[in-house]
């Protein structure tokens, strides 16, 4: 090893474009040889593997540093170029700067006075704390819209017009004249450095160095030689590369040197340029693909190993796979304690654990050492010099006799080591937990409490899980106080409990509060069996006992609770448990009381209510819980047919919300038939009242009726010519003909019924698995969006730069109530916008997921669509109907009025019959009235382009120029011309009992110039209109609204804090930005975040064009 080392902190990274000197100071030799080795194998020198740049042989030492191996680097070479060659990454540079610069002084060709506006943004992005890498991107946004002008202000040349062919051909006036390389480099080298920043140009960078005159070659280490099996050596793909550039460019130096024909050294130019393009990126357009010379496959050259999704980047800044990890199916175990994971013997044996053997566990470790071959065993051991043996039979003797503190043994795995247990998708922090290893012999898959699914959001239906074995003693601890079981029992989202009982522990509860028959204390102690003996203990000794009492057992004699439905006083537990109720009860346990009791507490109830459904009471479903009584189907046959018949009459002159709210009511009033009149023996309806599993909505389905199915939001659309489906007759308005089916799954559907089902649970399975992406997609950009945002020691929240982002955490004193109520107390540090982003994701994916189970329920997916589209900030102009206004008029009586002139209206809507001859150039509208006719005249302004005459009720437009387009043309331009309304109104509804009309469509600067509209009451969910109106604070609270207005839709919970701290975080830069890369990313300086998260090859362009800094504050 090298000693004395100097080891440092790496603070920041900066990025920039490298000068000619700099590179001739980096490379350690001039490389001019494009072989590698010689007839006897030698390394040529001044060759491509000349040992100068490092070394890729054991044993070898580095010419330069004098190193290893495992020590050396690599060091850079570098090419003399015979002729200059454009980076192609910075064409488009290249030409924005020949577009603004004077091709003969190379002065900035704008006025002064534009010079003293660039000025004057460039003091005010710095005024607010811009970093220059954001200042130059908006000089160059800003650069956009300056008009060129075609003489230089101070030399008075004429100013060709520059054209770029990409990706490196210039030319001017329309292809006249090609500019070469050394036209270019010339030309840039008379740009003045203070005028770079009025180009979008670091002053520390110069424009001709985007110009390669010399070229770095990438170290040994960075493209090693592989030996085959047959002794050949192949050579990386980067090493081709050079091999072809260091040949073209000889070739040129030498027909330079012998004054050859000028078309053969442009040959030889364009061909060096090509191969320089494509080392640096193979994948440019319009160039062709290198390729390997013998196997045909294309090259993996620089941009590619930077960017792709095994590049550079992506791969080493992201997590990947890892050792000492095992994947498996997972099953259930309903007896393992809820901090437990039963692991396969045969995955025990393979994982490695590493002990450090002390003075206190060298005896242990010695039997380890000594059981070799046998389970529990040590694997191998490593001595303090770092060398490692393997334990074998021969050696196992010599090795326990020499062991002494220090050592490090890997052994075997065994109960009650710490390990993680994940399942992906991860949407949240609660799917890697920490638990403790159960060794079980004789089974193949990992086990777990079924409690503990909802965390994971697990089945047992073959879903596979991982394990991951910690190895660092400092890893395990940090496992065990942060992330067991116990610490997680209670959602960041909402504050709901996470881990509870549940399906049969439900049921089994529900069935102990309604359970009046005595159960002996035989009895009772064996439901008890599996409880620790301070619970057994607790049981009152007596004759018999009521289900409760024994229930009772489980909590402390100081516990007390007073719910709506269930009691605790005096440790003796009264009422109704459900689902509900036994989650707030265990929710108020583990606020008075602390984790690890209400950990036990979960596997107490757990433990006690399978005992006693097993044990003592039964439980099972089958076909006749799902029979009613003839008279109670009668009342439902009767009742859907009468409100069946009043839907009907009246579904001609109801909107089609009202229509399908109608529709929901008959089924939802048939459910609660269903309910008023179950069988409370019947165990699909113990399941379905205490929350155990299923619900009404499923039991209505399979006796009752399945109701009004909904397709996207909206009933089946009308597809065919006047009907749904083809299996039905035209103009058929009768509810059933679309979609709505009186049957239920215990009768069976009719072919019509069953083709409507189909349609919803295909649409549904279809649609869910189609933005399942989405939503992982939308995980991503949420988490990178917040993840820098953590809380200081002052309770405030800043981002990765230190700048305050919320003064205070929640208006409702969130930290005091965590405080106070024992839970644990946000520390200093915590990254409280990564637990913001899964909380919120989480939910949205999960919905997403379990949509299918809702299928033909209104509004099953539309939320997370909706929720996608609102944190992307979409201004939805390509989809007015999800804009809508409320608008109050000054006077009640006007609301009628003012809804009429408030809808747009276009020429085509006064048009009954459009003609159009095409031969002739004549447009031909007609009207239903000569009213109409003359309305539309008025609107028309006089034009050029065409004659207008009048006849009756037709309106005649002769085109001056006859032909296909231009008729097409002024067909739309007249037919889509708004004559009266608001531009993008195209609805509005009056709503009497509120006083308001509310719009399809959002447009509010062309409401408030109405003179009936209270300007004072007008609502848009239109965020961005919000803001540019009414201002920041509208626009976030517009937002909050219609997050909370989709959460709410879709039942989701999250907390007040959470939403208020995304709506700061969106709108901290003075204007709404949404989570995208063009949004709240694109501001921060933060590079390697941009580039682990998307785009990296332009990012990294931008970076070195801006010489941008970056620190490591960030998280990546």
């Amino acid at each position: 090893m090298i000693e004395n080392i100097n080891l440092k902190k790496i603070e920041s990274m900066s990025f920039g474009l490298l000068s000619p000197e700099m590179i001739k100071k980096i490379a350690v030799v001039n490389i001019n040889n494009y072989q590698l080795y010689n007839e006897d194998g030698f390394v040529i020198p001044n060759g491509l593997a000349d040992s100068r740049m490092g070394v890729i042989t054991p044993g070898v030492r580095c010419e330069t540093c004098h190193g290893m191996m495992n020590q050396c680097y690599g060091h850079f070479g570098h090419i003399e170029l015979s002729r200059p060659i454009i980076n192609p990454l910075f064409a488009r540079k290249i030409h924005h700067i020949l577009s603004y610069t004077c091709q003969s002084c190379g002065a900035l060709l704008f006025s002064d006075k534009k010079k003293q506006e660039l000025n004057a943004l460039k003091n005010r992005l710095e005024i607010q704390g811009k970093s220059l890498n954001n200042i130059l991107h908006m000089i160059d946004d800003y650069l956009k819209l300056v008009e060129k002008p075609k003489t230089c202000p101070f030399c008075n040349t004429n100013q060709d017009k520059i054209i770029l062919e990409l990706p490196w051909d210039y030319f001017f006036n329309d292809h006249e004249h090609n500019i070469n390389p050394i036209q270019i480099r010339t030309w840039l080298e008379k740009v003045k450095t203070e005028d770079l920043v009025y180009l979008g140009f670091n002053p520390l960078n110069r424009p001709e160095w985007m110009i390669f005159t010399h070229f770095l070659v990438a170290p040994l280490t960075v493209r090693p030689t592989i030996t085959l099996e047959t002794g050949v050596k192949a050579e990386d793909d980067l090493t081709h590369k050079y091999a072809d550039i260091l040949r073209i460019n000889n070739y040129l130096s030498a027909s330079l040197e012998k004054g050859a024909p000028e078309v053969v050294i442009e040959d030889m130019w364009s061909l060096l340029q090509y191969h320089i393009g494509t080392l640096i990126d193979n994948e440019l357009s319009r160039v062709a693909v290198a390729r390997h010379p013998s196997s045909n496959i294309p090259l993996n050259t620089l941009i590619q190993r930077l960017t792709s999704k095994d590049g550079m980047f992506r791969n080493n800044l992201l997590g990947k796979r890892t050792d000492y990890a095992a994947r498996s199916v997972i099953s259930a175990d309903p007896y393992l304690k809820l901090d437990e994971v039963g692991v396969p013997e045969t995955i025990a044996r393979n994982m490695g654990i590493s002990d450090v053997v002390t003075s206190r566990n060298i005896e242990e470790m010695k039997s380890y050492i000594l059981n070799s071959g046998t389970y529990p065993s040590a694997l191998n051991v490593v001595l303090p010099t770092g060398s490692k043996r393997r334990i074998t039979a021969e050696n196992k003797e010599e090795l326990a006799s020499s062991l002494a503190p220090g050592w490090i043994i890997f052994r075997n795995a065994k109960d009650g080591d710490i390990l993680i247990f994940n399942r992906q998708p991860s949407l949240h922090k609660y799917s890697v937990m920490a638990f403790k290893a159960k060794v079980l012999p004789g089974i193949r898959a990992f086990r777990f409490n079924p409690v503990l699914t909802s965390p994971f959001n697990a089945d047992f239906d073959g879903d596979e899980m991982n394990v991951w074995f910690l190895q660092d003693i400092e890893a395990r601890a940090e496992a065990e106080a942060l992330m067991k079981v116990k610490y997680n029992l209670i959602s960041a989202r909402d504050g709901s409990l996470l881990i509870k009982p549940k399906h049969g522990h439900i049921s089994s509860l529900y069935l102990m509060s309604h359970d009046k028959s005595l159960i002996s204390f035989s009895q009772a102690q064996q439901i008890l069996s599996n409880c620790s003996f301070d619970v057994i203990s607790n049981l009152k000794s007596k004759d018999s006992y009521l289900p409760l009492e024994i229930l009772s057992a489980i909590f402390p004699k100081d516990y007390e609770y007073k719910g709506k439905d269930v009691i605790i006083k005096d440790g003796i537990i009264s009422g109704i448990l459900t689902n509900k109720t036994i989650g707030v009860l265990i929710k108020d346990f583990y606020i008075k009381r602390t984790p690890e009791e209400a950990a036990k507490l979960i596997e107490n109830i757990c433990n006690i209510s399978l005992s006693y459904l097993i044990q003592y009471r039964g439980f099972t479903v089958g076909l006749s819980d799902y029979v009613v009584n003839k008279k109670v189907e009668n009342t439902i046959d009767s009742f859907i047919e009468t409100k069946y018949a009043e839907a009907e009459k009246k579904i001609r002159s109801m909107k089609e919300q009202e229509i399908i709210y109608e529709l929901d009511n008959i089924r939802n009033n048939v459910y609660d038939i269903l309910l008023k009149n179950a069988n409370i023996n019947s165990s699909a309806h113990i399941m379905a009242i205490s929350g155990a599993r299923g619900g009404y909505p499923n039991f209505g389905k399979m006796v009752g009726m399945c109701g009004q199915q909904i397709i996207t939001n909206g009933r089946p659309e009308i597809g065919y010519d006047g009907r749904a489906i083809s299996h039905i007759k035209r103009d058929n308005t009768s509810p059933e003909a679309r979609g709505f089916i009186k049957s239920n799954f215990k009768k069976g559907l009719t072919p019509r019924e069953f083709v409507f089902a189909s349609y919803s649970s295909r649409e549904s399975f279809i649609t869910a698995y189609t933005i399942i992406p989405e939503t992982g997609y939308g995980e991503r950009k949420l988490v990178y969006a917040l993840q820098d945002l953590y809380m200081d020691d002052k309770n405030i929240i800043r981002d990765g730069d230190s700048n305050v982002v919320t003064f205070e955490y929640t208006k409702n004193k969130f930290v005091e109530n965590l405080k106070y109520q024992n839970f644990d107390c946000p520390p200093v540090g915590a990254p409280v916008g990564i637990i913001i982003a899964h909380a919120l994701s989480e939910k949205i994916s999960q919905s997403a997921l379990s949509a299918f189970h809702f299928a033909g329920s209104s509004g099953s997916l539309i939320g997370t669509m909706a929720s996608n589209d609102l944190l992307a900030f979409l201004e939805m102009r390509a989809n007015p109907p999800k804009e809508l206004m409320q608008i109050y008029p000054k006077q009640p009586t006007d609301l009628i009025n003012l809804a009429d002139q408030l809808v747009q209206r276009k020429i085509q809507d006064y048009v009954s019959d459009v003609k159009l001859d095409v031969e002739n150039g004549i447009l031909l509208l007609t009207c239903s009235d000569k009213a109409d006719v003359e309305f539309i005249v008025k609107q028309l302004e006089h034009s050029k382009t065409y004659d207008l005459t009048e006849n009756g009720n037709e309106l005649r437009f002769s085109i001056k120029k006859i032909g296909f387009k231009e008729i097409m043309f002024l067909k739309n331009r007249i037919l889509r011309k708004i004559v009266r309304g608001v531009p993008r109104i195209l609805e509005a509804h009056v709503l009497e009992n509120k006083g308001c009309i509310e719009t399809r469509g959002s447009n509010i600067l062309g409401v408030l110039k109405n003179e009936l509209v209270d300007p004072t009451r007008v609502f848009s969910n239109n965020i961005i209109e919000m803001t540019k109106i009414f201002g920041l604070e509208a626009g976030r609270a517009t937002f909050l609204e219609n997050i909370n207005i989709i959460f709410t839709a879709q039942g989701i919970d999250v907390r007040e804090e959470f939403l208020d701290l995304l709506a700061d975080r969106l709108f901290f830069y003075g204007k709404p930005l949404g989570i995208m890369r063009f949004g709240v990313l694109a501001q921060k300086d933060a590079l390697l975040t941009k580039i682990a998260f998307e785009s990296p090859k332009q990012n990294i362009i931008n970076s070195a064009i801006y010489g941008s800094d970056t620190n490591f504050k960030h998280n990546i």
